[in-house]
């Protein structure tokens, strides 16, 4: 008789710790009603959700032609053309597992007739959701989900106006609830002229301004770096966040700060590649030494960049090894996949290594189902945790569905086939679904 009932039951009791998200208003906050609309807007429509996401971003690797689907190009009362508009990118990515996990959230949430999104049941479905959002609004719809999906608390990537600014601004009640649940994860390193975006000039400059910091020399900057972990700290932050493996690698060299202070002195849009690496190499491990300073963890983007030798795992041995730094935990995001292997090794090998499980089953649930059976038997229950890493509340809800699902059969087979005891597997279950992050990251 298989254990899988008895372990599903007891894998969907147990409260979500998520390391990894971007569901609360992306790097700033939700936006007021009155402001145009876009990604973090309080209300949507059907096709809005379908490209509040990851799918979006995979939209030109089908080689059909569309106009731009971005959301902010688009009004609500545009749904009906901005679905046909879709159509011919769509019919390519259906069978993706970002559509599918957004499709299951849809159903599960709204409801629709057949297991596809169709024609027939757009203009239903479309109303349901626009009704959602309209009668509630993206943050209270949010936080409702997120007791829905029995998820505690997660980490949110954002800027230090989120919680210095966009915070201050709401009414109590909401600020409470929200503080309640999302701990926000710095993203400062973009400061150091790199980043998802080439540009992070705009919150660069109002982080500047937030803090009255105007930094026009490197001694400067690195006060401001202090000045910025130390507010982030203050106000309820629970990480650092390095994406640089989006732009360049992750490897960072030791360098001298007289060399740096050179460097820095030239201004940055003077220094040639070489030596803009070098000083984001010097400012990188002075970020690391801020985290070790104010006890905070640090999360990698690993794995998932081109060419994937920038996001390898093993470009940060130089640094998780370093005396100085043993005692700081890196949290790699995303199984460092394709070179989950490398990471695996790594998170056996060393105490402040962590694995990543976040966006797995956004790739591929076959891969995020390799990926737990694999790393379960490979490393302590210590150092595996879990994130959705959702930009709308339907990709959530339903990434945390898949994500039980996966958790649950994958436990339940090793049970059945005796690798592990039916203790080992409920120890397991608390722990990467809630334990090991509520240590990792919980409020100290």
């Amino acid at each position: 008789m298989s254990s899988y009932p008895e372990i599903q039951s007891m894998v969907d009791e147990i409260e979500i710790w998520d390391t990894h998200e971007h569901v609360a208003g992306f790097d700033w906050g939700f936006v007021a009603e009155d402001a145009p609309i876009g990604p973090t807007h309080p209300r949507k429509s059907l096709p809005h959700v379908l490209m509040n996401d990851m799918l979006l971003y995979i939209t030109t690797a089908t080689g059909r032609e569309a106009p731009n689907l971005a959301t902010s190009n688009w009004q609500i009362e545009d749904a009906p053309a901005y679905w046909r508009a879709m159509q011919p990118v769509l019919e390519e990515l259906r069978n993706t597992a970002v559509y599918g996990l957004i499709r299951r959230g849809l159903k599960e949430l709204y409801g629709f007739e057949g297991d596809e999104i169709t024609d027939d049941n757009f203009e239903e479905l479309n109303a349901r959701v626009v009704a959602a959002y309209a009668e509630k609004g993206a943050p209270a719809w949010l936080f409702e989900v997120v007791q829905r999906a029995k998820v505690k608390e997660f980490i949110q990537m954002a800027h230090l106006p989120y919680s210095i600014e966009y915070w201050p601004s709401l009414e109590p009640q909401r600020q409470a609830r929200e503080r309640a649940v999302v701990r926000p994860s710095l993203v400062l390193e973009p400061f150091f002229f790199s980043g998802f975006e080439p540009d992070r000039s705009r919150a660069r400059q109002r982080t500047m301004e937030l803090l009255d910091i105007f930094p026009n020399s490197y001694q400067e900057h690195l006060e401001f770096m202090h000045a910025a972990v130390a507010r982030h700290k203050h106000e309820g932050g629970a990480a650092l966040k390095f994406i640089c493996a989006y732009q360049r690698s992750l490897h960072f060299e030791e360098v001298a700060d007289d060399e740096a202070k050179k460097l820095y002195d030239k201004g940055h849009e003077n220094l040639d590649k070489y030596e803009l690496r070098r000083l984001q190499d010097n400012l990188c491990w002075h970020l690391i030494r801020l985290a070790r300073e104010f006890e905070l963890p640090i999360q990698i983007h690993t794995g998932y960049s081109i060419p994937t030798s920038m996001g390898h795992p093993e470009n940060l041995l130089n640094v998780v090894t370093h005396p100085d730094f043993r005692k700081v935990d890196f949290y790699f995001c995303h199984a460092g996949w394709p070179h989950d292997g490398a990471l695996s090794l790594m998170a056996r090998s060393y105490a402040n290594v962590h694995f990543g499980f976040c966006w797995m089953p956004g790739l591929s649930p076959a891969l995020a189902t390799r990926l737990m059976d694999e790393v379960f038997d490979l490393v302590p229950a210590s150092k595996v945790l879990v994130g959705m890493d959702a930009g709308n509340i339907e990709t959530f809800y339903g990434t945390a569905l898949v994500t039980r699902e996966i958790t649950a059969k994958v436990l339940a087979k090793k049970v059945d086939d005796g690798t592990i005891s039916r203790r080992a597997a409920e120890t397991l279950a608390h722990r990467f679904l809630h334990d090991n992050a509520n240590a990792l990251f919980g409020r100290r």
